[in-house]
């Protein structure tokens, strides 16, 4: 028996040398652990923030930052009588070879995309074009977000003339214009079956701009994109802010919201492409977690009368404008000014004022941060 209990600890103990050693937590961690939800202890293991270097033209502050939230007309996926050859529609793919489909868990294996037919590519990159256009060089924004499904496609790969035309009007256009920041949205993309949005700025060495991905499937609503096998937010420096992006329902995922905020002191906005009829959750989340981090999340939704924008700052709503001109082409801008000193001092007078005490402390664990990013 005792030869028994030796070998069987000689096989565990070599098992534990071949696993993965756990993040030892610090005093202060182990201090406060009884305090804070235990889920914050793994989430840094499955979802972490991620800097994009935007270069030098975007990196200094200016006084006044213009945020341009764009909605693009609704896709009509939930038409009853919709024409599929004039508008867009759900495809079917498989992410198993269909011979081996017999063998395996077929649903498992079903991908639903979103697909454009190219008439309506046409009309939907016309008006992608045209609002870029509007918010770059009319309103002279700063930075520039569409909704989740925002970005015109054809053959479900997004279009070369829209990602030429949003390179394009990134870069300076005159002595006092320094660039701006362009969230294309996102989009369907049958190479990968994933939900693909792209960050574009001066610079910017892929013509595709640097990609990002949805990380939870709405199939709720018949969504079913593959996903990336880690769930990374990209954050950016802008102008004296500090940005990261999710995807609509990335917002209701709690390793991914834990992330940013646990990283808050480097997080000053959260933008939220969205493409969805269910806000009300959504709004309330982006309440809450603007008061953890504490900043601001900005939502901007698919074109829906009274729900294209939700902005909630420290806690509270937050209204944006609707100013003129709007783009010829359907779509619709909401604009915000953000002033970046008053902004960053409000912060800091509230992350001051949180307490141990506070839930937000206990849902999202602000003490226990990771390291720097």
């Amino acid at each position: 028996m005792a030869a028994g209990r030796s070998n069987g600890g000689d096989l565990v103990s070599e098992v534990r040398g071949h696993l993965p050693r756990a993040p030892r937590l610090t005093a202060e961690e182990r201090a406060v652990s009884r305090l804070r939800n235990p889920f914050v202890l793994l989430h840094h293991r499955i979802a972490r923030s991620s800097t994009v270097d935007l270069g030098s033209s975007l990196s200094k502050k200016k006084g006044t930052v213009k945020l341009a939230l764009v909605s693009m007309p609704d896709l009509g996926l939930d038409a009853v009588d919709r024409d599929p050859s004039r508008q867009a529609d759900i495809v079917e793919h498989w992410s198993a070879r269909k011979k081996d489909l017999a063998a395996v868990d077929r649903d498992a294996c079903r991908r639903v995309l979103v697909a454009m037919s190219p008439a309506f590519s046409e009309t939907y990159a016309a008006t992608y074009m045209e609002a870029v256009r509007c918010a770059a060089i009319d309103h002279r924004a700063d930075i520039i977000c569409f909704n989740e499904l925002g970005f015109p496609t054809l053959g479900q790969q997004p279009r070369a003339d829209a990602l030429a035309f949003t390179e394009q009007h990134v870069q300076p256009r005159d002595d006092r214009d320094r660039g701006r920041l362009i969230v294309c949205g996102s989009f369907h993309d049958r190479r990968t079956l994933y939900n693909t949005g792209g960050l574009f700025f001066p610079g910017c060495t892929s013509q595709h701009g640097i990609p990002f991905h949805k990380q939870v499937s709405a199939v709720s609503v018949n969504e079913r994109i593959s996903l990336p096998p880690e769930r990374v937010t990209p954050c950016v420096g802008v102008f004296g802010l500090r940005v990261a992006v999710l995807i609509c329902l990335d917002l209701a995922d709690f390793a991914s919201v834990a992330a940013v905020v646990k990283a808050a002191d480097w997080i000053d906005l959260v933008l939220v492409p969205c493409y969805t009829k269910w806000t009300d959750q959504l709004e309330k989340i982006a309440e809450a977690m603007s008061r953890a981090m504490p900043g601001m999340v900005a939502m901007v939704n698919y074109q829906r009368t009274g729900h294209e924008v939700v902005v909630s700052k420290f806690g509270e709503a937050l209204s944006a404008r609707c100013p003129r001109p709007q783009p010829s082409g359907g779509a619709v801008i909401h604009t915000l000014m953000i002033r970046v000193d008053e902004f960053r001092n409000r912060k800091l007078q509230k992350q001051v004022d949180m307490t141990v005490s506070d839930r937000m402390e206990w849902l999202f664990g602000r003490l226990s941060r990771p390291a720097r990013l």
